[in-house]
């Protein structure tokens, strides 16, 4: 609903600038209109402003300048989940003067005298974004689709009405101590690292015509923001996803108690049937999805350098090393895994994890296999 506002109100500041330049040529070519050459000119002036504000601030520009690719949003993505929160308290204290001008009238004017900052100390926080999964399905359904408009918002919550508590006489005491004028305003500001408020992800191979930010540029100086705007959600599918941190005061949220509470909610992101689970301060751990329904293969790895998104082509699981066990059976591995690269995603084809040791091929045992009630493989 949102972005259909948006582009309903850039189609009319369009179409108000190019009637302001009809007005202006009409007022310079024709002799009736020549009084009001002064007043097209002051209205092409504003209405070019406003539009140039509109086509770079609040357009695809900011899109185009995070161009991904699927693997780098994967690890921007993990970047954010590892990255702890701040809260920042901040005070202006002012107050309004009126002074007389020259010509004898009075102008009331604010003064600001103080202004001070504080960032609210907790004692642990956990990521409780739960599971990020890149919408690629509007590129399986349809064949022009190649991109994914993913929009991020972080929400910082109090784990407990204790922490809520605290930080409520924490403000109290800030505000009381800052507070040195006659008026003051307060806010506060929600921060991680590496925080992106939105990315255009590329899930196909395939470039469209004219689509770049160069081009972008180039329509939005000609005044052509709105039809080139249109022309790109053609190509685009957006998704909406999440960044959660609880903060506490008064508990260990990495605790081991902790672990139950919070583990529906601890972050993950699934690669096509793969999940990767996150969690605090422990190497990820990498869960395959197998074709037995409600099981879950534990791939056992090493920590990685990068996160390895790519999936290789639909292999039955009879093929890996040993055959899928039985039930009640389990083995363990110890082995890297490797992925090919460059995967072929066909409407309606899955594809299986499989590893592959390129050194010891005849050492690889066959992973082990998890009931669905150890695993919560979706938020």
């Amino acid at each position: 609903m949102e972005i259909t506002c948006r582009r309903v109100c850039s189609w009319i500041l369009n179409l108000l600038l190019w009637a302001c330049i009809a007005f202006l040529i009409a007022s310079y070519s024709s002799d009736e209109l020549a009084d009001l050459e002064s007043t097209s000119i002051i209205l092409f002036i504003v209405f070019l402003i406003l539009y140039y504000i509109e086509t770079f601030f609040y357009s695809y520009c900011s899109y185009f300048l995070n161009l991904a690719s699927v693997a780098r949003s994967y690890e921007e993505i993990d970047k954010m989940f590892k990255a702890s929160p701040s809260v920042t308290m901040h005070i202006v204290c002012y107050h309004y003067r009126t002074h007389r001008r020259n010509d004898g009238s009075t102008v009331r004017e604010r003064v600001n005298t103080h202004k001070a900052s504080e960032e609210f100390d907790y004692s642990s926080w956990r990521d409780i974004s739960g599971e990020f999964r890149l919408d690629t399905s509007g590129a399986t359904k349809n064949e022009n689709v190649s991109y994914v408009l993913l929009d991020l918002s972080l929400n910082i919550q109090f784990a407990s009405d204790g922490t809520a508590e605290d930080y409520s006489k924490r403000k109290a005491t800030f505000i009381r101590r800052n507070k040195l004028d006659e008026y003051h305003d307060f806010s506060e500001r929600h921060r991680i690292s590496y925080f992106q408020n939105c990315f255009l992800v590329q899930v196909t191979d395939k470039v469209p015509y004219c689509f770049g930010l160069g081009y972008f540029i180039l329509f939005g100086l000609l005044g052509f923001n709105a039809p080139y705007s249109t022309y790109l959600d053609y190509f685009c599918k957006r998704q909406v996803f999440t960044i959660k941190k609880a903060i506490s005061t008064r508990q260990n949220l990495n605790a081991s108690e902790m672990k139950s509470k919070y583990a529906y909610y601890d972050p993950r992101i699934v690669v096509v049937n793969q999940m990767i689970i996150f969690t605090q301060h422990q190497p990820p751990q990498i869960f395959a999805l197998s074709h037995a329904p409600q099981q879950y293969i534990i791939v056992q790895q090493p920590p990685p350098q990068t996160l390895f998104v790519s999936i290789p082509q639909a292999v039955e699981l009879s093929q890996l090393s040993g055959g899928v066990p039985p039930n009640n059976q389990s083995f363990q591995t110890t082995q890297p895994l490797v992925y090919q690269q460059q995967p072929q995603f066909h409407q309606g084809q899955s594809s299986s994890v499989v590893p592959y040791s390129p050194q010891h091929p005849s050492h690889a045992q066959p992973p082990s296999i998890v009931t669905n009630s150890q695993v919560h493989p979706q938020n």
